[in-house]
């Protein structure tokens, strides 16, 4: 096992070289799962399909109380079974030990609940060798009952630490502005181990709901590697109904913010994030949520000797400064609030602000 592997998530090594000689004999496939049901035997089924299958798969158990695990020994008995010792309700541990417990240089992170085109692992390979500075290709989510429909895609990083929107709804479109682009979060994703142990694998302070698998991507961005996402690589997940997720939200951005900005970007964001934050907690409070808020900022508060420590090292490891690797194009809203049409109308306004404000606050940084 290589040593980088066995560091503590979340720490940023420095001088790591991104440009670096790579094969692609080999690579491993791990799904995470946590009461996955049939479903994962179905996702495990899909990898299995795809061009050239890998030379491992992993099923890495969060500790299920249904039988998902039995099924998947009954079914695919080739499936290297990785439990977790604990529950942890934490993505983050889970794909952190898919890493540690994976054989190959590339390793495939995949929930349990999808399903692979045949040719997705193909085009993200074929991207992965043709940049030799990508650290991590990502697919394109779509939705089961309408698969021309983009439900996720890896995207830029607001300088307000927030979701932007969608830059294109269909695959068509996608297509149609042609091949890979830079963007961060999104769980099926293809990653160069090594690459990722230079940047400290995921952070396990993190919380489910937002970020969790995009701060990764942010630290790879900074010490200069390249995330990418693929409109060839395809993966169809079931429709589900979203729910809210403020405590992750609001205790994963501010997380984030303090840990990976650069102190001067904090501060000549500080106006517009201060104006963003009201307007925040204003649909908190109209929205009940308020204990949430509280509990993500009072948690945050609890980790901030951690995060002063995190903050050292990324800054330590840094290559690329925050004005490179951030954006300010549209905020995007959760998906069980794109229905309301006084939010989505808002958003539109106050997009053109921030990205004005970003135009001037990149003269200064």
């Amino acid at each position: 096992m290589n040593d980088a592997l066995d560091r503590n998530p979340g720490v940023a090594a420095p001088g790591a070289d991104p440009h670096v000689e790579r094969t692609l004999a080999g690579w491993s496939a791990a799904v995470i799962n946590f009461n996955g049901g049939s479903l994962a035997c179905d996702t495990l089924a899909s990898i299995k399909a795809t061009w050239s299958p890998p030379a491992e798969i992993l099923l890495v158990d969060d500790q299920s109380t249904d039988q998902s695990v039995a099924m998947v020994r009954a079914r695919h008995p080739d499936v290297r079974i990785v439990p977790m010792p604990d529950h942890t309700g934490h993505p983050s541990a889970v794909r952190n030990a898919a890493l540690r417990a994976a054989r190959h240089g590339f390793v495939l992170l995949c929930d349990n609940d999808v399903h692979l085109a045949p040719d997705a692992v193909q085009h993200l390979m074929a991207t992965m060798q043709s940049h030799a500075d990508a650290a991590v290709c990502s697919a394109v989510v779509v939705y089961d009952d309408d698969p021309g429909s983009i439900q996720m895609r890896a995207h830029p990083l607001h300088f307000l630490c927030w979701s932007t929107a969608l830059q294109e709804r269909t695959l068509a479109e996608a297509r149609a502005r042609g091949g890979a682009r830079d963007g961060i979060g999104c769980g099926i994703q293809l990653v160069a181990r090594e690459q990722a142990a230079a940047a400290g694998l995921f952070d396990e302070n993190l919380t489910l709901g937002w970020m969790d698998d995009a701060d990764l991507h942010h630290r790879l961005n900074i010490l200069g590697y390249r995330c990418l996402s693929v409109p060839e690589a395809v993966v169809v997940h079931r429709r589900v109904r979203s729910v809210s997720r403020i405590y992750g939200q609001i205790h994963n951005r501010w997380y984030v913010m303090l840990s990976h900005y650069q102190l001067r970007t904090l501060i000549v964001i500080a106006p517009a994030l201060v104006m963003f934050e009201l307007l925040l907690l204003g649909y908190v409070l109209l929205s009940g949520e308020a204990g949430s808020y509280v509990r993500a900022l009072r948690d945050v508060v609890a980790k901030l000797p951690q995060i002063r420590e995190l903050h050292r090292r990324v800054q330590g490891g840094r290559r690329v400064s925050d004005k490179q690797v951030l954006s300010a194009i549209d905020l995007g809203l959760p998906r069980h609030l794109m229905g309301r049409k006084g939010l989505v109308l808002l958003m539109r306004p106050l997009s053109l602000c921030l990205r004005w404000y970003w135009s001037i606050a990149g003269l200064i940084l």
